[in-house]
């Protein structure tokens, strides 16, 4: 069955939740109709749905969570940041297995993470191109889960963040090579097995003071 195409029809639906419901093909730029979305999840059909770009995503401003994991974006891996910077009500984003390729690297003192809802990001199991984290993140200072494992980082962790409220991260097989910064302890769940950090742990300031 290929994506629906009555879905540009729902213009009064709330919540819609397509996961694992077998669609494959594109999905159709017609969602854009649903301007009163504010749930959306598309995900589990095994990367047999895809869309060529997320301009769609404009005009669905209330949009508090959104679901994409295993939607193939491979085509719209250039511009997927700039439409969900867009989404200032977001507070979940799970784009997991996007085959994304792209994530940001904004400088922020010359541009605005509009997204500063979110609470919940998972980006993992792609394979970015990109040497850090993009500092941004750990500026979303509602964000209490960051999942980006399996996403090719290849860089320290930040020693400075504002995610003050963040309780869980994965940072699980990527290529890190840093020590702990100070900051993780805070941390009630933490991921980083096969993360090269290994052999160059700090000791936390409990462990320091005895």
């Amino acid at each position: 069955m290929f994506s629906p195409s009555f879905l540009g029809s729902l213009e009064t639906i709330h919540h819609l939740n397509l996961s694992k419901a077998g669609f494959h093909g594109k999905i159709p730029p017609t969602i854009r109709n649903l301007s009163n979305l504010e749930t959306l999840s598309l995900s589990g059909n095994g990367n047999k749905l895809a869309s060529d770009n997320l301009d769609w995503l404009l005009e669905l401003r209330k949009l508090q969570r959104l679901d994409m994991s295993f939607v193939n974006l491979s085509r719209a891996s250039s511009s997927w940041w700039e439409m969900i910077n867009t989404l200032t009500s977001l507070q979940e984003l799970h784009f997991k297995n996007c085959s994304l390729v792209n994530i940001s690297s904004l400088t922020l003192n010359n541009n605005t993470v509009n997204i500063s809802s979110l609470t919940l990001l998972d980006l993992s199991h792609n394979n970015f191109q990109s040497l850090s984290i993009p500092p941004w993140i750990f500026h979303l200072t509602k964000l209490e889960h960051l999942d980006l494992s399996f996403t090719s980082i290849n860089s320290p962790i930040h020693t400075v963040y504002k995610a003050t409220k963040l309780r869980y991260m994965d940072l699980s097989e990527n290529r890190l090579n840093s020590t702990i910064p100070d900051w993780l302890y805070s941390l009630k769940e933490l991921h980083l097995h096969i993360s090269a950090l290994a052999p160059c742990l700090a000791p936390s300031p409990a462990m320091s003071r005895t």
